[in-house]
């Protein structure tokens, strides 16, 4: 019913156990994700990623499968500490280790302080390079973030404040794929932090040929049906409930307009 509602390639759902323990539902949506993996891994695959607590559980979850033709792309800059397992560089590092094959790093924080300081670190030759392979990935994993109190862009401390997602929550926003926002219709938020982030865009995001959604839990209900209804997922990886409240009547009417990737 996913797949024929919001036109999905895929749609999983994982038993993730009632009610909803955000950490237990994260371990069993990235072990999925990993699963997935694996079994879709093509030779020559340029995979995208993200960054988040969900696809940290997917890399950990790949058993060792060498694949030298395949690439691995970090699709947004560092966010956080660098130290932590949810970091994009961190995943990047990883699964490319899983994998056994070639790895792409984008050498930049995830956001800066000003369009300035952007435009000055974006002049690097590297990271230029590496913001130019986005082209080319074949299929991404990304999660799908909440503007919430209790979101890691929050309680990290180092990426976002509290005063900008107050702020982000007026506009409409109801999630984010690599701190791209959206708002409950899946349209982008043009907003003074989106200028500062480096990384994916949502437009180039929906020119990949396969983009895996990994998120679920009350929480994310509102952020999993924006990023269906922009289009910006060609495959969902979510939990019972989250789908059965994704199928509620309201959802009937949806329709999908393929040529602009968004759904109305």
């Amino acid at each position: 019913e996913l797949e024929q509602i919001f036109q999905l390639q895929e749609a999983i759902v994982v038993d993730a156990g009632e009610p909803y323990h955000p950490d237990l539902g994260a371990r069993s949506l990235g072990i999925a994700a990993a699963c997935h993996l694996l079994e879709s891994l093509q030779p020559g695959e340029v995979i995208g990623i993200s960054w988040g607590k969900t696809l940290s559980w997917m890399v950990s979850a790949i058993r060792p499968q060498p694949t030298p033709r395949a690439k691995i792309v970090q699709i947004i800059g560092g966010l956080g500490r660098p130290t932590a397992n949810v970091h994009a560089t961190d995943l990047s590092r990883r699964l490319a280790g899983a994998l056994g094959c070639e790895l792409a790093l984008l050498p930049a924080p995830g956001i800066m302080d000003s369009r300035q300081s952007k435009e000055a670190v974006l002049s690097d030759s590297h990271i230029q390079h590496a913001l130019s392979l986005f082209k080319d990935i074949t299929v991404a994993y990304v999660g799908i973030g909440a503007p919430t109190p209790d979101s890691v862009l929050v309680r990290d401390g180092s990426i976002i404040t509290r005063a900008e997602i107050d702020q982000l929550v007026a506009l409409g926003a109801v999630g984010d794929i690599a701190l791209r926002f959206f708002d409950a219709q899946g349209d982008p938020l043009r907003f003074e932090l989106d200028e500062r982030v480096i990384g994916i865009t949502l437009d180039e995001l929906r020119r990949v040929d396969r983009v895996v959604g990994v998120a679920g839990g009350p929480d994310k209900l509102a952020a999993v049906r924006g990023a269906l209804l922009g289009g910006y997922i060609d495959v969902l990886i979510t939990d019972q409930r989250t789908a059965r409240l994704l199928l509620e009547p309201a959802s009937d009417s949806i329709e999908v307009h393929t040529q602009t990737g968004s759904i109305l």
